[in-house]
């Protein structure tokens, strides 16, 4: 059964979980349950899909150009850690006790203050307790936690499959009907070709019709040197992989785009896929090993850094290749960019904007 007839038979299903997700909204915004706004400026980025859309490289690339001059903090839920409650990041933190993707970027930028937490209202108090000083908090995937009232949003969406093309669960992977792209300020059309064009943007602008108080901005991946696990300062170009089958690890949402990546650069590739976030077991690394074993004895293990924090164990029984991505703004955009994240911090401080 295709994709589109599963969509069509499940469309009713999609429109009373939409239903219900609206009902929800307007209890909050009726005052039945409690929605709280702080006096610090707070960022949601976020998308109305169920996952995918470069969320956690977007918040790296944010942190990583403004968290030199801005007082930067981040705080996430910490999906797929085991621990419950409130927790802040530490150097010597684990990814079941706050989260792989939380602990690969505190691990980036361990002088940005970051907490993880299902009631982002308390987190929102710790950090601005703990960290007076913070001008602009980054919530990562918040943007259906209706408690917490952000001052702007930052609506990630994938070049390939858009939200305007999707629809409410379980016809489709959206999280709340398309229409609520309406509330972010800010949209990054993310996971484009790096060769994207000018004429191709125009076409998705006009598919997309944003708003006119909507920035609208492209970004692509760009990959990085590998590195060995147990070893981050030895480097590799992909180059130097050609020589042998590789098995590819991942455990994230949408691994096809970084096949295809590493197909272009004429490596042999075995992909070996698990679920997103998934915490690997002896038994898994057992099934690794044997998955190498059958490649050849030149085989290499690479791996994602966000499958990279998971591994960590067994970085030093196996030489274990990392191949880490950042976000590239697309069209020479990359200031208009950071002005807009800027403009948030300055209205929250009543600042002209700029």
């Amino acid at each position: 059964m295709g994709y589109g007839i599963f969509k069509y038979l499940f469309w009713p299903l999609g429109l009373i979980y939409g239903s219900i997700v609206e009902l929800i909204k307007w209890g909050y915004r009726q005052g039945i349950w409690e929605r709280r706004r702080f006096e610090r400026a707070s960022l949601v980025v976020g998308n109305l899909s169920m996952g995918g859309t470069g969320k956690s490289p977007h918040v790296e690339y944010i942190l990583r150009q403004m968290g030199s001059y801005h007082h930067l903090a981040v705080l996430s839920r910490g999906y797929g850690r085991k621990s419950k409650g409130l927790r802040w990041l530490s150097l010597n933190s684990s990814a079941e006790e706050v989260g792989d993707e939380p602990l690969q970027i505190h691990k980036k930028f361990p002088q940005i203050p970051f907490v993880v937490a299902e009631k982002r209202t308390e987190g929102m108090q710790a950090i601005l307790q703990k960290a007076p000083i913070t001008e602009l908090v980054i919530l990562d995937d918040a943007m259906q936690h209706w408690p917490l009232m952000a001052d702007a949003y930052l609506l990630l969406t994938t070049y390939a499959q858009p939200f305007f093309k999707d629809a409410p669960i379980p016809a489709g992977r959206l999280r709340e009907f398309a229409f609520n792209y309406k509330r972010a300020k800010i949209i990054v059309v993310s996971k484009c070709p790096p060769d994207l064009k000018e004429e191709a943007a125009q076409q998705f602008l006009k598919q997309l019709q944003p708003l006119p108080h909507q920035k609208v901005f492209f970004s692509y991946f760009r990959y990085g040197q590998t590195y060995l696990l147990a070893a981050p300062n030895e480097k590799q170009d992909l180059a130097s992989f050609k020589d042998a089958p590789i098995l590819l690890l991942t455990g994230i949402a949408k691994p096809g785009p970084l096949v295809q990546y590493l197909e272009q650069q004429g490596l042999n590739v075995k992909l070996m896929a698990f679920g997103d976030h998934h915490l690997y077991s002896e038994k898994d690394w057992r099934n690794i090993q044997q998955s190498l074993k059958q490649l050849g004895p030149k085989a290499r293990l690479l791996t994602t850094e966000k499958d990279s924090i998971r591994l960590a164990s067994w970085a030093q029984q196996q030489p274990i290749y990392v191949l880490p991505i950042e976000v590239e703004i697309a069209f020479g955009q990359a200031a208009a960019f950071q002005r807009a994240i800027i403009e948030v911090i300055y209205k929250k401080k009543g600042y002209p904007s700029t």
